[in-house]
């Protein structure tokens, strides 16, 4: 979300992150980024599968296609962007766009 994080607060939106690494090496990473918002962990893949966003099982664990769901403050489904390149992001310009038109 880069620098536009302030922008998603200002709709009143609540950022955060689910991570398929582990919690050993999401600490590790952080110390480096600064996110500025929660980063969890599903180390099982149990959130990604019940979203609909798990694409395979790796080696390495659950191995989630990269997706951006968004949540009315009711908890429903209000905006789903899923892709299955994992080097394309959803443009921060594209959910502020989807949360002008949610419900408060």
């Amino acid at each position: 979300m880069g620098g536009r994080l302030s922008e998603f607060g200002q709709r009143g939106a609540t950022i955060a992150a689910i991570s398929a690494d582990t919690q050993e090496n999401l600490e590790m990473f952080q110390r480096s980024e600064n996110f500025g918002f929660p980063v969890l962990v599903d180390e099982g893949g149990k959130v990604f599968r019940s979203m609909g966003v798990f694409r395979k099982e790796s080696r390495k664990g659950a191995l989630p296609f990269p997706a951006l769901l968004a949540f009315d403050a009711q908890g429903v489904l209000r905006y789903r962007s899923v892709t299955p390149n994992l080097f394309k992001r959803t443009r921060p310009a594209e959910v502020l766009a989807a949360l002008a038109g949610m419900p408060a």
